[in-house]
């Protein structure tokens, strides 16, 4: 055995460093993709790093942590990634929408579903993508899934999205405050969102999200 190999071959420190290394410029590079779906939609800067900050506060409310949470969390960046293949002229419109262009915008869950199951680092969030739209009531697409079928972390990206978008400036509507929010929410708890995601948002994460400074929460990176 030739020992000057064994010698060159990268500690297990140092294939680790090299391994955060790729990760971090990884998710670098899928923020700064997903910072240019968020502009064609016209939706206020930020809406998927947000999302991101969000999940991860109301995971830790429930528990989850680990790769659970950080899968999650990938998710909530990437959840509007199919929409990489709608036109720029259906997502950046103002008013009603034709049935034809709803169609092409409710087919983005799929489609980021595809995309995201053909890298490996990321395949453990397509069922997350795929569901992101379903409602707890199983009115929802693409599959119409009811209650506990939609996965953990469809249901929680169902509920910061809506949350993240009733709370910020966008093409198809005025931002609300904080309250109007929470009100919505709470209507559509059991409907369009797990209730007891909804108690833990309330109790756990909203709470906290009042008593600071909202602006310089929403800005913060994970």
């Amino acid at each position: 055995m030739h020992l000057g190999c064994l010698e060159d071959r990268p500690s297990r420190e140092e294939m680790a460093d090299r391994y955060n290394e790729l990760y971090h410029g990884y998710i670098s590079t899928l923020r700064a993709l997903t910072t240019a779906l968020d502009a064609r939609e016209g939706i206020a800067s930020g809406h998927s790093r947000r999302m991101a900050n969000y999940t991860v506060s109301l995971t830790e409310a429930m528990g989850i942590s680990g790769e659970e949470q950080q899968g999650i969390k990938l998710a909530a960046l990437l959840h509007d990634i199919g929409k990489i293949f709608t036109m720029e002229q259906i997502l950046s419109k103002p008013g009603r929408l034709t049935d034809q262009d709803l169609y092409a915008i409710r087919r983005h869950p799929e489609m980021g579903e595809i995309v995201v199951n053909g890298v490996e680092l990321l395949k453990g969030t397509k069922h997350f993508i795929r569901h992101h739209h379903e409602r707890f009531d199983g009115k929802g697409y693409p599959d119409g899934l009811l209650g506990v079928q939609i996965p953990l972390g469809a249901r929680v990206i169902s509920l910061v999205e809506a949350f993240d978008c009733i709370t910020s400036e966008c093409t198809f509507q005025s931002k609300r405050d904080l309250e109007e929010a929470i009100d919505e929410i709470e209507r559509h708890a059991g409907t369009q969102f797990d209730p007891e995601i909804v108690r833990v948002f309330l109790e756990e994460v909203f709470s906290k999200l009042r008593d600071r400074d909202m602006d310089q929460y929403r800005g913060r990176i994970e």
